[in-house]
C-alpha cells in the first residue's frame, strides 16, 4: 500500500470541500454498495488546478518507489474526471468492491484503469476508514491524507461507517490511447 507521507495542504482541502457545498450539481446515489452525494468535475476546471498539482507530485513519488509502473508501458494519465463525495452519517461506500473489475463502462473508463488515487478532505475521528481485504489494512481519514493504490481485485476495498460527515477527492489513473 503506498499511503503519501506528506499531506495535500488544508487550504486545498478546505477549498475542495467549498467546491462541493456550492456546486448545483449534485448526485445522490443510494445502491447496494453505496450511499453518498457526489459532484464529477473535469481535471482541467480551474479549481482543482492546486489540487492537481499536488496530486501530480505524490505520482511521481510512487513512480520513484515503484519504477517500472512508468517502463515499457503504454501512456497513462489522470482520468478526465474527478469526484468529491460526501458521506453523511451512517453513509459509506460499504460494498466490498475493486476498480477494475471487467465491465466496461465508456463514461469512466473502467478496463483502463491502473491506479486509484483518494484524498481525505477531513479528519474523521472515529469510523470512517477506507479498509482493505486482503492487505487487513484500514486507512484513517485524515485531512490532506492521499492514498494512491493499484485498481485491481489485489486491492479490494469499501468504506467503513462513521457517525460524522465525510469528504474525499477521488478518481484514477488510466492508460492514455
Amino acid at each position: 500500500m503506498f499511503i503519501y507521507k506528506g499531506k495535500i495542504n488544508k487550504k486545498t482541502c478546505k477549498e475542495l470541500i467549498n467546491i462541493f457545498e456550492k456546486n448545483n450539481n449534485k448526485e445522490f446515489k443510494k445502491t447496494n454498495h453505496t450511499t453518498m452525494t457526489q459532484i464529477i468535475l473535469h481535471k482541467n476546471d480551474s479549481c482543482l488546478f492546486s489540487f492537481i498539482k499536488e496530486l501530480i507530485k505524490i505520482k511521481n513519488t510512487y513512480i520513484k518507489k515503484y519504477k517500472y509502473i512508468d517502463k515499457k508501458q503504454e501512456p497513462w494519465d489522470i482520468f478526465p474526471y474527478i469526484k468529491i463525495q460526501k458521506y453523511k452519517p451512517g453513509e459509506s461506500y460499504f460494498g466490498w468492491h475493486a476498480e477494475v473489475n471487467g465491465e466496461w463502462n465508456h463514461e469512466y473508463n473502467s478496463k483502463d484503469r491502473i491506479l486509484v488515487f483518494s484524498t481525505f478532505l477531513n479528519t474523521i475521528k472515529k469510523g470512517g476508514e477506507t479498509e482493505f481485504l486482503y492487505q487487513k489494512e484500514k486507512i484513517k481519514p485524515i485531512e490532506g491524507k492521499t492514498i494512491l493504490f493499484p485498481a485491481f481485485w489485489t486491492h479490494t476495498h469499501k468504506g467503513n461507517l462513521t457517525k460524522e460527515i465525510k469528504y474525499i477527492i477521488t478518481g484514477w489513473y488510466t492508460y492514455v490511447y
